[in-house]
């Protein structure tokens, strides 16, 4: 479990880290997801991709991560489209990107310490 959150976050990082843009934040898409339930499912999605990584080879990943990828936007009601809208418009400012990086991380490490009875 501790690998599948570390790699997760060592992902997230890098994908946060070369999105960031210098140029001021664009204009706030018109379904935008909230940012708290945006911090919810980018904790989910890390973790589901930690999941994904980790599965056995015997098994086919493709089928693994279409099953979980779609049990994740179904839980939030999400759709592909939505969230890379809602992404975008996060990531266009380096300030609430590095906020909500922190955020998502707080929430894995909360998700982490339930499991794990810390």
């Amino acid at each position: 479990m501790r690998k599948i959150i570390t790699y997760s976050l060592f992902m997230y990082l890098l994908l946060f880290t070369f999105a960031c843009k210098t140029i001021p934040s664009e204009p706030a898409p018109n379904d935008l997801i909230d940012r708290d339930s945006m911090v919810y499912f980018l904790a989910d999605r890390a973790i589901a991709e930690g999941i994904i990584h980790y599965t056995p080879a015997q098994q086919d990943q493709r089928q693994v991560a279409a099953n979980v990828y779609l049990q994740l936007y179904e839980k939030y009601h999400l759709t592909q489209e939505r969230v890379d809208a809602s992404l975008q418009y996060y990531l266009s400012d380096k300030e609430m990107a590095t906020t909500l990086m922190n955020d998502v991380d707080k929430r894995i490490t909360e998700i982490k310490k339930a499991t794990l009875g810390e």
